[in-house]
């Protein structure tokens, strides 16, 4: 014997298994401002990271995709308004709060400022030779240094400077 559902719960159950609707395109900032992009991870990159865990015995850190750039070159960048004041700070870090594990190389290179004559350079970071507790105090302490990756393994840690 067939049993028949009546049309209009036909309608109703055809209505609950529609697919939902996406969520609608963020409207772009009144001020003009982009949001920032924050670097990925892997292949080859180097790029600046907040430093939050370091451990050389199993070989991986955890670190922070930041934006680390003097005020003028972030503001050109984001298109902030020139009156802003980010835009007149020597160095302006822009946080992600996203956290990223990435392994550690076995002969991965660390460099620190030292006493402040190894400061480097903002993109490259600093270059007096550093130690793996160096690395523990940086990450202790959650500071910026610059990551160079290689096929998705850290091969350089170097610290950067902050005025």
């Amino acid at each position: 014997m067939a049993r028949w559902i009546p049309v209009p719960l036909v309608l109703i159950l055809a209505a609950c298994g529609s697919s939902p609707k996406a969520a609608p395109a963020p409207s772009p900032s009144p001020t003009g401002e982009i949001a920032p992009v924050f670097p990925e991870l892997t292949g080859d990159v180097r790029s600046p990271v907040r430093l939050l865990a370091f451990d050389a015995k199993a070989r991986a850190v955890v670190v922070e995709p930041i934006l680390f750039q003097t005020g003028p070159e972030y503001c050109a960048a984001l298109h902030v308004s020139p009156v802003d004041t980010r835009c007149s700070r020597e160095i302006v870090v822009d946080r992600s709060n996203t956290r990223v594990t990435l392994p550690l190389a076995a002969r991965a290179d660390f460099r620190d400022i030292g006493d402040g004559e190894c400061l480097g350079t903002i993109e490259g970071g600093a270059t007096c030779e550093a130690t793996a507790k160096d690395m523990n105090r940086l990450a202790q302490d959650a500071r910026e240094v610059v990551v160079t990756v290689r096929s998705g393994t850290v091969t350089r840690i170097a610290e950067l400077y902050q005025p």
